[in-house]
């Protein structure tokens, strides 16, 4: 496909007219397209801040790909990223994982994933929310190199990577790798990265000032209020009183799965959780039926690899249809449930075991010594075993040491929200700790902000956040 074609049908497919950062994108990704790098692999970045029309553009760049017949895939870093990926490009996308690893059963694939062989050829994988891709090991595998190896792998395969770098970087880290051409050219091996940012602001009459209040604390360079400067129906302040009834308003008219508290802790994030299930949902056990929940650990155990999900990634969604028993076992509280999958509806409903333990923990997963706990409360039923491997291989296949590690999801941390897009977002902002009291304050608060769709609401923030 030649570059002026490539452009070309892009103009023509838009329904506006694109900006000029978006045509210089459209220009460099044609050449990204036309010339092959023979020796290793070319990777096209494409970042833009919220309003920008990256996920417009990028959903353009596809469609006129597959009507000039080049194969592409889409994946995101969790399953909720996917399913906005899936939904604005109107193609299928799974999560990375699903993508370039195998969940099989075998014990090896517990302890340490298995990438997959590329076998696509001419195909162009588009990977959004990049922001998030970790690079180095966080927790099983170092993500991004796998990515790019698998990438690579492929016949004349290419990657584009999409993503916002105004976002908060992966955990643990100072800027996101995968949209760092520096760093991607310093860490990989024949790679030819191209770079495009988009930068002029689309104002729509859609929540435009969400975008307007998410753009002025991006470009502030210190912490210094104030950080909101318009308010109106889509961005509002509230206090005291006032919160739990529009929440309340908020979750009947739009449903819980598209309402979501956002705090800085994985304990605030707890009080607001307890508050809604009792005060809103009425909830009186510690889990019920039609709760919402979100896994914290990938877990490999309940669902076939050949799936559409392949398995439950980290950040999934689930929603429990049934709660079919309660049980103690080894000193933990564990459930036995129906699950249901939001963002894979074609995924038949599931029994799985749900460890009840981690609903109420205040960090962001079970620790390792209570995970240690675990193992050997149930090594215990397997005494009988002498050789120690069939023994370890016997409790690690075991469905309580298996069970899914969950949170409650009516309120998250950012990092765990990040990638997802509800249409009514509560950002508390009844405390921030004095070490945050710098710019990444302001990257946390820019994230959460472009969650909403529709509706920002600022609850118990500090007077002098809010011009005039």
């Amino acid at each position: 496909m030649k570059q002026n074609k490539f452009v070309q049908n892009v103009i023509s497919l838009s329904d506006f007219q694109l900006s000029r950062d978006q045509l210089s994108a459209t220009e460099l990704f044609a050449s990204f397209l036309e010339k092959d790098f023979v020796s290793g692999l070319s990777v096209f970045i494409l970042v833009g801040y919220a309003g920008t029309g990256k996920s417009t553009l990028t959903s353009l760049f596809n469609s006129v790909l597959r009507q000039g017949k080049v194969n592409t895939r889409l994946a995101a870093p969790t399953g909720r990223a996917a399913k906005v990926l899936s939904v604005y490009a109107d193609q299928k996308a799974q999560t990375i994982h699903k993508e370039i690893y195998f969940g099989g059963n075998a014990l090896e694939e517990r302890i340490k994933l298995t990438p997959l062989k590329n076998k696509h050829r001419n195909t162009i994988f588009f990977v959004d929310e990049a922001s998030m891709i970790p690079s180095g090991i966080q927790g099983e595998n170092d993500i991004l190199s796998d990515l790019i190896h698998y990438v690579k792998e492929g016949s004349k395969c290419k990657l584009v990577f999409v993503g916002d770098i105004g976002q908060l970087p992966p955990v643990g880290q100072e800027s996101s790798p995968a949209l760092d051409t520096g760093f991607l050219e310093r860490s990989f091996r024949n790679l030819n990265v191209y770079n495009a940012k988009l930068k002029q602001i689309f104002r729509t009459s859609e929540a435009s000032s969400i975008i307007s209040n998410a753009t002025y604390i991006r470009n502030k360079a210190i912490f210094q209020t104030p950080f909101i400067i318009e308010q109106d129906e889509n961005t509002t302040a509230l206090q005291g009183h006032e919160v739990q009834e529009r929440l309340e308003n908020s979750i009947y008219a739009k449903g819980s799965d598209n309402v979501v508290v956002l705090t800085l802790s994985n304990k605030q994030a707890n009080r607001w959780n307890n508050g809604i299930r009792q005060s809103i949902h009425f909830r009186e056990e510690m889990l019920e039926t039609n709760e919402s929940l979100l896994v914290i650990r990938n877990n490999y155990f309940w669902i076939e690899p050949t799936s559409p999900l392949g398995f439950l990634a980290n950040g999934e969604n689930i929603h429990v249809e049934k709660v079919i028993r309660e049980e103690e076992m080894y000193g933990f509280q564990f459930a036995k449930v129906l699950i249901s999958f939001p963002n894979y509806p074609e995924e038949a409903f599931k029994e799985v075991l749900v460890l009840k333990d981690t609903l109420i923990i205040e960090t962001a997963n079970l620790s390792r010594d209570r995970m240690k706990e675990l193992f050997f409360e149930i090594e215990k039923d397997y005494g009988h075993i002498s050789v120690k491997s069939k023994r370890y291989h016997a409790i690690l296949m075991n469905p309580y040491f298996n069970a899914l590690h969950v949170k409650y999801a009516n309120a998250l941390t950012v990092h765990k929200a990040q990638g997802g897009q509800w249409l009514d977002v509560y950002i508390d902002g009844s405390y921030i700790p004095e070490q945050m009291k710098d710019t990444s304050y302001l990257r946390w608060l820019y994230t959460a902000a472009t969650r909403a769709k529709e509706n920002l609401y600022l609850v118990n923030f500090p007077p002098e956040f809010f011009q005039n």
